[in-house]
């Protein structure tokens, strides 16, 4: 049953990639954060908006993982995302750090890979490091 549910979970992950990449294949990823979402709901527009927030970041780390572009860029594009949300420092942001671990899980990152992503990352602060490896962990 597990390694259905798995098979099941990268499939998801594969298709929401492709969908990304399929919508237009030029567009970066930065401008697709800089721009009004194309591949995810609107934020401030869902009753869900913490859901659509977790989700946006999570495919947007999903998308980094999948160009292997440039962390500076990765902050640039995540500190849009949170600013919508009126967090100002997303690095800090629990809530932040544990979805773009999710994100990382569902891009498969081996743990080894995403231990040396959050510290790459955030650096000294091991609570954001934590909290990304939380997220990472979120799915079975």
């Amino acid at each position: 049953m597990r390694r259905h549910w798995l098979v099941l979970v990268s499939s998801l992950a594969l298709g929401l990639g492709l969908a990304c990449a399929s919508s237009n294949s030029s567009q970066t990823l930065s401008d697709s954060v800089s721009s009004p979402f194309k591949w995810s709901s609107s934020s401030a527009d869902s009753s869900t908006g913490q859901s659509a927030y977790r989700q946006d970041v999570s495919d947007y780390t999903i998308a980094f993982t999948r160009q292997r572009g440039d962390l500076e860029a990765l902050r640039q594009g995540l500190g849009r995302l949170a600013e919508r949300q009126g967090i100002t420092n997303w690095e800090a942001d629990p809530f932040t750090c544990a979805s773009i671990g999710l994100g990382l899980q569902r891009a498969q990152l081996d743990p080894a890979a995403v231990e040396s992503f959050g510290a790459d990352l955030f650096g000294a602060n091991l609570q954001s490091q934590q909290n990304l490896l939380a997220g990472y962990a979120s799915i079975p």
